[in-house]
C-alpha cells in the first residue's frame, strides 16, 4: 500500500469529504474493471525490458496525480521480472500476511483477521516518511485473489477502513476516525498479477490512493515530490516482494517449461 506525504511539514486536520469519496469510488471501479478484463496488459508492453532486470514504474494515468473535488487520486503502475520463479511461490508469499512486515519495509505490523475461500481480510500498520513528516496508518482491506490458468493469477485488493494512528507506538496511542486527520490517504486500492512464462515470473503492480488536496500556494514544490515518492513507491514494493520471493521455499515443482 502506498501513503503519499504531501508536505514537508505540519498540515493542519482535515476531513474526507462525499465530493472526493464518491470521486475515488468512481475511479477505482473504473480501474478494477480494466484491470481484472487484462490483467497482464502491462507485463505484455514491458515483458522484453523486464526480462533484462529492470523494474519499471510509470503513472498509472496521466502523470499520476489526478485532481478530484477536495482531493488527489495517485495512481502508479509498475512490472518485474524474477527468473526460475513460479506463479505458486508468489501466490503464497502473498498471502502470507504475518510475514508482511519482513517482506515490506513500511509495514510495521500485519495480521490476518478471517480467511473465506479466496477472499482474505487483513490488517496493515504502514508507516512512511518524507522529510521530517512520518505517517502512521492503519488499513484493514478485503483481499481476493483469481487463477486464470495453471500459470498465472491475479489479486484485487480494496481498502475498506483507513485510520490515522496519532503518537503511534507510545503509551497515549491513539487511532483517529476514518475519514479525519492530516489526509496523507483516505481510501486505497491494489492490483497485482502473476503470470509464469519465460523461463520465470512477471509480476505487475498498481495502486491507487486517495489523499487531501494541495494546500493552497504550495502544490507547484508538493507536485513534483509527491510524483517522485509514487514511482518510487511502487518500484520499491516490486523490488521488495521480488526479494522475499528469492528467499521463499519453493511451493510448487511444475517447471518452467510447462508455462512457456
Amino acid at each position: 500500500m502506498v501513503v503519499v506525504v504531501l508536505c514537508a511539514a505540519a498540515l493542519e486536520a482535515i476531513e474526507l469529504t462525499d465530493q472526493a469519496r464518491l470521486a475515488f469510488d468512481d475511479y477505482a471501479e473504473r480501474t478494477e474493471r480494466s484491470f481484472t478484463s487484462a490483467p497482464f496488459a502491462l507485463i505484455g508492453e514491458l515483458a522484453p525490458k523486464l526480462r533484462g532486470g529492470t523494474i519499471v514504474g510509470r503513472p498509472g494515468s496521466g502523470n499520476g496525480i489526478l485532481e478530484v473535488p477536495d482531493g488527489l487520486i495517485h495512481h502508479w503502475r509498475g512490472a518485474a521480472f524474477l527468473a526460475d520463479a513460479t506463479v505458486d511461490t508468489a501466490l503464497q508469499l502473498s498471502r502470507s500476511y504475518a510475514q508482511y512486515s519482513t517482506v515490506y519495509e513500511s509495514v510495521v505490523s500485519s495480521e490476518l483477521i478471517e480467511q473465506e475461500g479466496d477472499t482474505f481480510r487483513v490488517r496493515l500498520r504502514i508507516r512512511e516518511r518524507a522529510g521530517v513528516v512520518t505517517s502512521v496508518v492503519d488499513i484493514i482491506s478485503t483481499v481476493t485473489y483469481g487463477r486464470v490458468d495453471a500459470c498465472s493469477g491475479y489479486s484485487v485488493s480494496r481498502a475498506t477502513e483507513i485510520r490515522e494512528i496519532v503518537d503511534a507506538g507510545q503509551p497515549g496511542e491513539r487511532a483517529l476516525p476514518a475519514g479525519t486527520g492530516h489526509g496523507y490517504l483516505w481510501r486505497a486500492s491494489t492490483f497485482s498479477s502473476y503470470r509464469q512464462q519465460d523461463g520465470g515470473l512477471y509480476l505487475s503492480l498498481e495502486t491507487l490512493g486517495l489523499s487531501r488536496g494541495y494546500p493552497a500556494m504550495l502544490g507547484w514544490i508538493i507536485e513534483p515530490v509527491a510524483r517522485r515518492l509514487g514511482r518510487k513507491s511502487v518500484e520499491g514494493a516490486l523490488a521488495e516482494f521480488r526479494q522475499a520471493l528469492v528467499k521463499a521455499p519453493l511451493t510448487t515443482n511444475r517447471p518452467n517449461r510447462e508455462c512457456g
